[in-house]
């Protein structure tokens, strides 16, 4: 999915993190610079190291970060309940996601 997303948009900066607490730091950082929420699109994984997806989610619920979708190859029943409640207000980014 990595490569079909920066395949499809070759224009688009896309940062990656081995985990959740680089990724936050990295959103929190950004966001006391010149930063413009609304051309951000956050994409993790539910399960990461030091910090899970929802507290990347948490991040970018703070700084202001509307397009964000957590996703997982996890089929725990929970965490599809989970990742539905996190993402029930942007179907499009969730259908963009699927179509991957």
């Amino acid at each position: 999915r990595r490569d079909m997303i920066r395949k499809s948009h070759p224009e688009s900066k896309i940062y990656e993190f081995i985990n959740g607490f680089e990724a936050c730091a990295f959103l929190e950082a950004k966001s006391l610079v010149s930063f413009e929420s609304e051309q951000w699109v956050v994409i993790s994984d539910f399960y990461m190291p030091i910090k899970k997806g929802d507290e990347v989610m948490k991040m970018c619920e703070k700084i202001g970060i509307n397009k964000k979708c957590i996703v997982s190859s996890a089929s725990d029943l929970d965490l599809d309940v989970t990742i539905f409640k996190k993402n029930k207000d942007n179907e499009l980014l969730k259908d963009w996601i699927s179509q991957l």
